[in-house]
């Protein structure tokens, strides 16, 4: 696998929980596959090594927490107002890379 999901596979829009975990081989994610998880609350993604980037479009806009560790190339894209992918999910309020958060929610300290 490549890309996540497959382009054959439809996601159930109520899926609230997504853990993207060891796939050595998974080079993508595919913006089609995710926008329509409206109900969304986390995404983690952990140890995908050959994770490039966030799709071009962006995650779903209603997705509150994102998760990242174990995926350099993805991690490095992510940083807060230094990565290429930074403006894709500066709108998610809790975002964590490697055990760090990296954003957070107003008022949170």
């Amino acid at each position: 696998m490549e890309s996540f999901p497959e382009k054959k596979i439809v996601l159930p829009s109520g899926l609230t929980n997504i853990q993207i975990s060891y796939l050595e081989n998974i080079k993508s994610l595919e913006y089609e596959g995710l926008q329509h998880l409206t109900s969304l609350g986390i995404l983690v993604i952990n140890d995908c090594p050959k994770l490039e980037r966030i799709p071009e479009e962006g995650l779903p806009s209603s997705l509150p927490h994102l998760q990242i560790a174990g995926c350099p190339l993805l991690e490095k894209r992510c940083r807060r107002q230094k990565g290429e992918d930074w403006p894709k999910i500066s709108h998610i309020p809790s975002i964590w890379i490697n055990d760090e958060r990296i954003s957070k929610r107003e008022g949170e300290v």
